[in-house]
């Protein structure tokens, strides 16, 4: 299935609204899927909305596997979409009326959480979307986009607390599908957990839960502490001391393959997992690279040679077809030390590839051979996640590839 705009995924939406076959069968769920993800890309800067497609997802994900059973996820399904549509089409920003949407609507998640879990069964009632959650007509009074709550008196960190929960609870999916896919795992992984562990301790969380976002939290964390220890390079993890900007103690890990490499004046290393390709460039291919920011994958073809066949990983997987339409950007890592812009005396292209997630990163000089990372120490520096210790003793700092690909890098969406 060919990447969605925001625009034919707020069309599809509304289509699957007003849509009244409530059997929605695999075909409508991957589409619905794709609209959800293209949009909650494009709703990650607002916390609340983001938090809502996240829900959304998740009783998606519900309904692929049990079927729409009991009605009242198609139900909940139907409530969040309109929310979301309601949210994209009201011109006005309104981030208080936004929050208050959330709350009702995770009070609603909530009860339906327990509804799948106790097996309840509402009685039947005519399915309908709600109109108070569609936006409000041109020319007409505005009305908040479904009953809200009144306004209580929790103070804003509470609130806020609320919002980054649903994403922590999120965080345990993402790990999941990491850990599925043997060497496509980063040092983000073990930030994840950590961060998921200590997230549902502070909540007291003990019973599991039917629903992937917030579902079988303390079994599932075992498990994956388990299988993190027994995978390479995701035992970079650790519990940071007191204090903004803290370095954490020193961690063993399994032996991890970087590639050693060079920005700016920084030498940095990523994770060779993560790899699809390196590409010298001559300085004036690269400059009209860099001016426009990314680079079209076909470029990288050569004469009577297949252009899957000139990448590793996830996008040596595609067809030559589908790669020929990519344009894969050029990301730039953050962090103190490092240039805010693609460097300018950059000799190679590094092109990253992880799941769905795909970019380029300009470096200067690679090394040929990957080494063996042994030990770890988390200091997180913007894009830098810590200090990985080799085999010759020596010290490299570690990219946090998994991070720039998320917030920069091309999502590819499944066909």
């Amino acid at each position: 299935m060919s990447q969605l705009s925001t625009e034919e995924s707020i069309v599809r939406l509304k289509a699957e609204i007003l849509a009244q076959d409530w059997r929605i069968s695999p075909k409508r769920t991957e589409m619905i899927g794709a609209a959800l993800l293209c949009l909650q890309q494009h709703y990650q800067e607002r916390k609340a909305t983001h938090a809502m497609l996240i829900m959304a997802l998740s009783v998606l994900d519900y309904i692929r596997q049990h079927g729409s059973n009991p009605p009242e996820t198609v139900d909940f399904l139907k409530e969040a979409m309109a929310h979301v549509v309601g949210q994209y089409e009201d011109l006005e920003y309104r981030p208080s009326q936004e929050e208050q949407i959330f709350r009702s609507l995770f009070t609603h998640f909530t009860k339906l959480k327990e509804l799948i879990k106790t097996g309840k069964k509402s009685a039947p009632q005519k399915r309908t979307p709600a109109p108070a959650a569609l936006p409000p007509q041109p020319n007409e009074p505005h009305e908040p986009s479904a009953p809200l709550p009144p306004e209580d008196n929790k103070p804003q960190t509470e609130r806020t607390n609320l919002l980054e929960g649903i994403e922590a609870e999120k965080l345990i999916n993402d790990l999941r599908n990491s850990l599925a896919k043997a060497g496509e795992v980063g040092s983000t992984i073990g930030d994840l957990l950590e961060q998921l562990i200590e997230s549902q301790q502070t909540k007291g969380v003990n019973q599991p839960d039917p629903l992937p976002v917030l579902s079988k939290l303390p079994t599932q964390t075992a498990t994956l502490k388990a299988t993190v220890q027994k995978s390479p390079a995701q035992e970079i993890r650790d519990q940071s001391s007191p204090g903004q900007g803290s370095a954490s103690s020193l961690n063993s890990c399994p032996p991890t393959e970087l590639r050693q490499l060079s920005i700016g004046n920084l030498k940095l290393a990523v994770q060779e997992s993560l790899i699809a390709a390196i590409k010298p460039m001559k300085p004036k291919k690269m400059a009209a690279y860099i001016k426009k920011s990314h680079v079209p994958a076909k470029d990288f073809g050569s004469f009577l040679q297949n252009l899957s066949s000139q990448f590793k990983g996830p996008l040596g997987k595609l067809k030559p077809k589908k790669l020929k339409k990519i344009d894969l950007p050029i990301m730039v890592p953050q962090g103190l030390d490092l240039p805010e812009t693609p460097d300018p005396q950059a000799q190679n292209l590094l092109i990253l590839s992880n799941g769905s997630w795909h970019g380029i990163i300009a470096c200067g000089k690679v090394e040929q051979c990957p080494q063996s990372m042994v030990q770890f120490r988390k200091n997180q520096n913007g894009d830098i996640a810590g200090t990985g210790y080799l085999e010759n003793e020596e010290e490299i700092l570690l990219l946090d590839s998994l991070s720039i690909l998320r917030r920069e890098g091309y999502l590819i969406m499944p066909s």
